[in-house]
């Protein structure tokens, strides 16, 4: 299939499931069987941030770290919960009124009993120290009758009854007869009007489930709302293999060493079956290390499952399809798997109790509110033929009718084709499909320079690059037989890197496909057009003056140590429809983009050299922000930007600094939405009931799919001077959802984004370092 190709496809968000804390291997219910409601103690963790990776987790699992460790206690990071308050001060409202009005109903319960009591917060120590949370929660359960109601996250003790003592010590006996001493230190009380409460609520309420391979469950969080404290419950998966690091290992390790299995049995009450085989070391993050954690954490294998799918796994088509039906539940199959959630949440006696001793009940049915429905948006073709996208949001038939926006006068003309021998004739055929997709577009593609070679090596390749490059083409097509990362990277170094010319890639595979050639073909004119940076459709857009910027940031797979950040800016699309882009190495693990003003520096010069002025208006969406980076960016990341651009604007000698909007958007979230039991249309808003009062912020449908249950993304707007309504500031946002050119329909986010997206994600795991700059101004990373 062609490059991005398969991004076509509209695919369900993955859900993610953070795994039971237990050491001994879970008992393996049968297919059939439903998750159980259960009530677990957890941390908090907000409905906006993305659920703990298998990563995280593996390192806390006490099979993982706290009892099959030799490296040191592990100490759980908290999940700091803060209201951060980023709605400007000038909104009054945030509602909008524009669209068709429907009722929806989310992936919420209203908590119907609001709590009025005040929690006694104890910190609790033991002497001597326990390491396990499982063994250090049993001693303080032999304690039930003297604390009354109570919650323990593993350090901290919050009760609803307060002890006589501001220092209590208590003694007990573990089942192996020794003693241990608890002292709990009170350290403060937690009303209900304080934001640390609803971190109470959430250590209340937590639900977990597995079976077999594919352990599913539900993830759920508690936040106060708009005018309701609500609980979010989405349904969610994780992937556990069945064989465990160990029996990975006996295939490939022939060493080993003892370590010490009568302290661990002692120690955990573990028993390690194979006392000879080898240990797993992993070095610990600088947060952890910087929290008293040692560098090198030694594990044992045995204790050690490996999670995710391997690639072989990925490429099994039967097992991606069976895994699918399970994970990508319809909009029906999810409403009935909450509902189960709820009633046997009211129905088990353990959450019952617990429910009833706090003082809290749920409502049964599912949060009801309003949305609105966008109108469908204008699509502009050649000669400004404008038609409308339709209820879908996919315009790909209006190709057969209508020409591309723009392109270029001459067509494509010096371009050149490199083709392994035995693929010859199938590099002919597509040549002559794409020519015919074309024409058919308004597209002129002249017959190219063929150059066949007798290989498939990357040396091979890279040769053939340098041959065609010294004629000075406007482009080169690769045909490969296959997938191969490696070739990939080696021809996209030769051409962005060394010659700056841009290149496309298509597999025998989709060369050969006879029954879909046409639309293969068109769907690749389209990216060659893009690539000479030019432009295969336009919205309708009432703003003039107006650049959108889109920033993003991809971490390198292979060396951990680097990241890429790159930024995406629109040059006027009233007059001038093309994007600007431009990328750098970034840190891995900095909050803040430290790149940002000198890319937006880069953007703005760009602007001012075409249009002969600096834009009005500076739309920017940032992406990759967690939900604990919100503060650090609102307070120094925002204030930064905007101080800068005043005084370049100053240095330029304009009138006035732009009416400038920072947008954080988060698409790793849990909420859903249902409209009857279908998936809302693109185009739905909801910004009422289920948003944050301390926020300026909305959820927007503007994605079809055609599997699973669609998910919205949610957009917070930190800062805004740019003088937009909230119906302007959403209707121009679900715009520029519609111009992500690798796809003749709408995307989740705004097309700025997606494509800053792209590019840090090329740079991080093909080319290692930012391309030539002549590169800048087409979309060559398509």
């Amino acid at each position: 299939m062609s490059e991005e190709q398969s991004r076509g496809r509209r695919r369900p968000s993955r859900e993610y499931h953070q795994a039971p804390s237990t050491s001994r291997r879970p008992r393996e219910p049968s297919i059939t069987e439903e998750p159980r409601a259960k009530v677990f103690r957890r941390e908090f963790e907000s409905p906006y941030e993305k659920p703990t990776t298998s990563k995280d987790s593996a390192k806390r699992h006490p099979g993982a770290g706290d009892g099959g460790g030799a490296g040191g206690r592990k100490k759980r990071e908290r999940v700091s919960y803060e209201i951060v308050h980023t709605k400007p001060a000038d909104i009054v409202s945030k509602r909008g009124t524009g669209g068709r009005e429907i009722r929806l109903l989310a992936n919420y319960y209203r908590l119907l009993t609001t709590p009025t009591w005040k929690i006694h917060q104890y910190h609790v120590t033991f002497a001597p120290e326990v390491e396990l949370k499982r063994l250090r929660g049993g001693l303080l359960y032999e304690h039930r009758g003297i604390l009354g109601g109570y919650l323990y996250d593993g350090m901290k003790l919050y009760c609803t009854n307060k002890l006589s003592l501001e220092q209590t010590i208590l003694h007990t006996t573990s089942k192996n007869n020794e003693k241990f001493v608890l002292t709990l230190k009170h350290v403060g009380v937690i009303g209900m009007d304080q934001w640390e409460s609803l971190q109470v609520l959430n250590l209340i309420i937590d639900i977990r489930e597995h079976r077999m391979q594919l352990w599913p469950g539900y993830q759920t969080s508690v936040r106060q709302h708009e005018r309701d404290i609500l609980l979010c419950v989405e349904i969610a998966h994780k992937v556990m293999r069945t064989e465990t690091v160990y029996d990975i290992l006996q295939r490939c390790l022939e060493t080993a060493r003892d370590y010490q299995e009568d302290f661990r049995r002692h120690k955990y009450n573990i028993r390690i079956r194979d006392a000879n085989q080898p240990l797993l070391i992993s070095k610990a993050k600088l947060r952890s290390i910087r929290g008293g954690e040692n560098e090198i954490i030694i594990l044992i294998p045995e204790l050690c499952r490996p999670t995710g799918l391997t690639d072989t796994m990925r490429s099994n088509m039967q097992l991606m399809r069976a895994m699918a039906d399970h994970t990508r539940l319809e909009p029906r199959g999810r409403m009935d798997r909450l509902r189960t959630f709820n009633r046997r949440l009211q129905q088990t006696e353990g959450s019952v109790r617990i429910l009833k001793d706090w003082n809290m009940t749920l409502d049964t049915k599912l949060v009801e509110l309003s949305g609105r429905i966008l109108d469908p948006q204008r699509i502009v073709f050649k000669d400004h033929n404008k038609l409308s996208a339709g209820d879908n949001a996919d315009w790909t038939r209006l190709f057969r009718d209508n020409g591309l926006f723009t392109t270029p006068t001459r067509g494509l003309e010096r371009w050149c084709v490199i083709s392994p021998t035995r693929y010859a004739r199938e590099s002919r055929n597509f040549v002559e499909s794409l020519m015919r997709a074309g024409r058919g577009m308004g597209m002129e593609i002249g017959r190219p320079e063929e150059l066949i070679i007798p290989d498939d090596r990357n040396h091979t390749y890279i040769q053939a690059m340098e041959e065609c490059c010294r004629r000075d083409p406007q482009l080169v097509l690769c045909l490969v037989p296959n997938n191969n990362a490696e070739r990939y990277a080696s021809i996209k170094k030769k051409s962005y890197l060394e010659r700056a010319v841009p290149t496309q890639i298509i597999t025998q595979k989709s060369a050969s496909n006879q029954r879909g050639i046409m639309s293969i073909a068109t769907k690749v004119a389209i990216q060659i057009n893009c690539k000479l940076g030019y432009t295969p459709w336009m919205i309708d857009l009432p703003l003039s003056g107006l650049m959108t910027i889109g920033y993003d940031i991809s971490k390198c797979p292979k060396d951990k140590s680097k990241a890429f950040c790159a930024l995406v800016a629109s040059m006027d699309m009233k007059q001038n429809a093309t994007f600007y882009s431009t990328v750098a190495e970034c840190s891995p693990g900095d909050a803040l983009a430290s790149n940002l003003w000198p890319m937006m520096t880069k953007a703005l010069r760009q602007y001012r050299k075409e249009h002969e002025k600096l834009p009005n208006r500076i739309l920017f969406y940032r992406d990759g922000i967690g939900e604990g980076s919100l503060k650090q960016v609102y307070e120094h990341e925002v204030r930064d930007v905007v101080e800068k651009l005043e005084a370049e604007y100053k240095r330029c000698n304009a009138e006035k600094p732009p009416m400038f909007a920072y947008v954080v958007v988060t698409k790793s979230i849990n909420t859903r939405f249902f409209y009857g039991e279908r998936n809302p249309p693109p185009g739905t808003v909801v910004d009422d009931v289920v948003t944050l009062p301390e926020r300026y912020d909305f959820f927007l449908v503007s994605q079809s799919v055609r599997q699973g249950t669609v998910s919205p993304t949610s957009y917070n707007v930190v800062h805004s001077t740019i003088r937009l309504t909230p119906d302007q500031m959403q209707l121009l946002t679900y715009k520029m959802c519609h111009l992500y050119y690798n796809w003749s329909g709408t995307t989740r986010v705004p097309a700025v984004c997606q494509y800053a997206k792209k590019l840090a994600s090329l740079v991080g795991t093909a080319l290692y370092q930012p391309p030539q700059n002549a590169l800048e101004k087409k979309l060559y990373y398509l």
